[in-house]
């Protein structure tokens, strides 16, 4: 998938943020199914392999479609990392699983490739206050972080004010969170809070 964001980016000119955003959407889609049709171990070794492949890239500029952008961000290479915290505690068939269904991993996935890629679609694209505690989060980025997320919950059956408790409290992390470290929390932590609401 990154190498025909990659292709796409070199042949049609396109702006590095729209070819990172491309590329979130389509591997977190790619991540939820994992939970599906790999096994805990197959997951880990999937992201082993796109971790350091993704080092190297960064450190020698291969895949410019997800490295050139104008600021600090190691999102990119933490994606991979969060999806193997995700499938390490939230896949079923893992020794360390927290629960039986695939609902909670794919709830952390979801808010990791839809309200995060809202964050920073709307944050990018409406002039809004930076706010207090982050360096550079806006009041529409995070509001839209806020608003998908919420919506993600609900849509996977979790009750109304949990949803909102739990969107809150993710828009949070990715408020203050800095430089693409907040993809870290989200897979797990997702998953985490809809194992709670289901209890």
């Amino acid at each position: 998938m990154m190498g025909a964001v990659e292709v796409l980016k070199r042949t049609t000119k396109i702006n590095v943020e729209w070819s990172r955003k491309i590329t979130h959407l389509l591997c977190s889609t790619g991540a939820v199914g994992f939970v599906i049709y790999l096994t805990p171990y197959e997951v880990l070794l999937t992201v082993i392999v796109f971790t350091v492949a993704l080092i190297v890239s960064k450190s020698t500029g291969i895949l410019t479609s997800v490295h050139d952008v104008p600021r600090t961000t190691y999102g990119e290479v933490i994606f991979p990392i969060a999806v193997g915290l995700g499938a390490l505690f939230y896949h079923p068939d893992s020794p360390y699983a927290q629960t039986e269904s695939t609902l909670p991993y794919i709830y952390g996935i979801l808010i990791m490739g839809l309200a995060d890629l809202a964050a920073n679609l709307v944050g990018h694209g409406i002039p809004s206050p930076i706010l207090p505690l982050s360096k550079r989060k806006t009041l529409a980025g995070t509001s839209a972080f806020f608003i998908v997320a919420a919506i993600v919950g609900i849509s996977m059956g979790i009750p109304l004010p949990e949803a909102i408790l739990f969107a809150a409290i993710l828009a949070f992390i990715e408020l203050v969170v800095p430089y693409g470290f907040d993809n870290l929390f989200f897979p797990a932590l997702g998953a985490y809070l809809m194992v709670f609401s289901m209890h």
